[in-house]
């Protein structure tokens, strides 16, 4: 498999797509970012401690072009992800999002054999409507089928329903990981919410950076 080396791996990415914050830890988090989502603050690194790569999905097609133009598809930023934690010596990968932004953390934390996912909301798939109108319309793996072997911790997030947002979208989130929350080492989180976006409330309530060091010290 080709690798990459050097700081052209963090120097070189695009800063409308990723962002790096660097506190020389001996691990990192990687939050991907959902549709239409912002980047994550740099509250998440100050407060962990951690070294933090925020991504964003500018093309809104679930990462499947990647992150740069280098690194411009999924099997090339496997292979980015991997060569980021020779070159920084991590010791643990935490792979982190919400809805599509989740899709991708546990996409990436299942191929790279993370430490950690913690995820909120998550897809896992394609959907379909009655008149067979598939949502994304990027055609997606079922990843709940690799994780039935599941070694490692994942932490999924999610809130009671999406009463406030069925108007707008479901985007049916229990459903989605109806078979992902029967696997092992997955933990089911629900919050006292009626939203797709649970972080947002955690944000709100001011919670959410304490809630997510409180997650990783307990499983890292």
């Amino acid at each position: 498999m080709e690798e990459y080396f050097g700081s052209k791996l963090i120097d070189s990415l695009p800063e409308n797509r990723c962002k790096f914050y660097d506190k020389k830890s001996s691990s990192i988090i990687i939050w991907f970012g959902g549709l239409g989502e912002p980047f994550l603050s740099e509250k998440l690194s100050h407060f962990t401690g951690m070294d933090c790569l925020s991504l964003l999905d500018i093309n809104s097609n679930w990462y499947e072009t990647g992150i740069s133009e280098e690194f411009n598809s999924r099997k090339k930023m496997i292979k980015y992800f991997s060569s980021l934690k020779k070159y920084k010596n991590y010791e643990k990968l935490i792979f982190c999002g919400q809805s599509s932004g989740g899709y991708n953390a546990l996409y990436f934390f299942y191929y790279l054999k993370g430490d950690l996912s913690i995820v909120f909301a998550p897809q896992t798939g394609n959907q379909f409507s009655g008149d067979g109108h598939m949502s994304p319309q990027v055609k997606l793996k079922n990843i709940s089928n690799l994780f039935r072997k599941n070694e490692n911790n994942i932490i999924i997030n999610i809130s009671r329903s999406e009463k406030n947002n069925e108007k707008i979208y479901m985007w049916n989130d229990w459903w989605q990981i109806k078979n992902l929350k029967n696997c092992p080492n997955v933990t089911i989180i629900t919050h006292p919410f009626d939203f797709h976006a649970t972080s947002l409330f955690l944000r709100e309530k001011e919670i959410f950076y304490k809630f997510i060091k409180g997650i990783i010290g307990i499983y890292i």
